[in-house]
């Protein structure tokens, strides 16, 4: 008999959101010992379509063996699997370029409807703590988190920052790391910043996506946020693709590092 593999502790739901005016499907991944008298950490990722299983499992090992804390995984993704790298240009770029609006960079929506609809009806069904929240994104998805670190850090309290589209739209995310800047003389968090070394040579040269690594690193550090963790790291031969579960499993153990008991 032949069926399909199911992901144990995992459920999903279908949400709709009124800020973006579109169904999500929103994946959850618990605790192999769930309890219903504790309250978890939760990490919110992007991009559920690809990266749940991978993440799911990659936190379940690390829980195993005591490198990060027992937590909740929450990953924001597509009903139709078809329309997921159309639909993630309009979540996950922080500004149009020169598409149309519409339809491409609306960050602030997605955004919006994070913190004022999927974490209250994360809320409402698992036990979280909502003090204990960590933003995961890779390429797209990491250009949203530095979105986020630049808007409104305040809203996660750590950031898995993977190989982050830094060049989209004349690297307009620059121009908001500097606004923030203006007017803020510290940031509360704790970052870890990645890429594939391979990606500089890989990648299209417009990209630049391990230099615009290495330069926002040192623009962060040069800024003295006393409050601001960063760990930055390029993992050596690792491609854009490749690079991917180093990111997530060194990231988990970098942002929660204070319970690594091994």
């Amino acid at each position: 008999m032949t069926g399909q593999v199911q992901i144990t502790n995992t459920e999903q739901h279908n949400l709709y959101s009124t800020s973006v005016q579109d169904f999500f499907s929103i994946n959850v991944a618990l605790p192999k010992n769930y309890k219903k008298n504790i309250k978890y950490p939760v990490i919110y990722l992007t991009d559920a379509n690809i990266f749940f299983a991978l993440a799911a499992q990659t936190s379940w090992l690390l829980q195993f063996g005591h490198e990060i804390p027992e937590l909740i995984i929450v990953s924001i993704g597509y009903p139709d699997d078809s329309k997921h790298l159309h639909l993630r240009e309009r979540d996950l770029l922080p500004s149009p370029g020169d598409q149309d609006p519409s339809v491409i960079g609306r960050s602030a929506d997605f955004l919006k409807f994070i913190i004022n609809e999927l974490f209250p009806f994360i809320e409402e069904r698992y036990l979280v703590d909502n003090t204990n929240l960590t933003l995961a994104g890779d390429s797209y998805g990491g250009l949203f988190a530095l979105y986020v670190l630049f808007n409104q850090p305040e809203v996660f309290q750590r950031y898995i920052i993977g190989s982050p589209s830094i060049y989209w739209d004349n690297s307009h995310i620059l121009k908001q790391e500097s606004s923030y800047n203006d007017v803020h003389n510290d940031m509360s968090a704790r970052v870890f910043l990645s890429v594939g070394e391979l990606e500089a040579f890989l990648e299209p040269a417009h990209a630049a996506m391990v230099s615009n690594v290495k330069d926002l690193t040192q623009l962060l550090l040069s800024r003295k946020y006393k409050k601001l963790e960063l760990t930055s790291h390029i993992f050596k031969n690792e491609t854009h693709l490749s690079v991917i579960p180093a990111t997530i499993s060194r990231g988990l153990r970098e942002v929660f590092r204070e319970y690594n008991q091994t």
